[in-house]
């Protein structure tokens, strides 16, 4: 089941997250779940960070396992340029 919540801390235990916010605040919500010890795959929407300091700190071995999404591939404006260039 999907569902949304404004505050990770109510969430209980989870098959994985989908993280959908401006990439300037990724680091800060992947470490929040960190500090949860979530260790639940993580769903990044592209870039993962805005920042290379950030993207350090999402190095640390307790990090869950981060998937960046490329979800641009499926965006209709996307496909619209392949088939003008088909």
């Amino acid at each position: 089941a999907i569902e949304f919540h404004e505050e990770i801390e109510s969430m209980g235990k989870v098959d994985g997250w989908v993280i959908a916010t401006p990439a300037s605040h990724h680091a800060k919500v992947i470490l929040a779940l960190d500090a949860l010890g979530n260790q639940a795959p993580l769903f990044v929407e592209k870039p993962l960070t805005s920042s290379v300091i950030d993207a350090k700190k999402l190095m640390a071995p307790s990090v869950p396992p981060i998937l960046v999404m490329h979800i641009s591939t499926y965006h209709p404006g996307i496909r619209k340029l392949k088939e003008l260039l088909d």
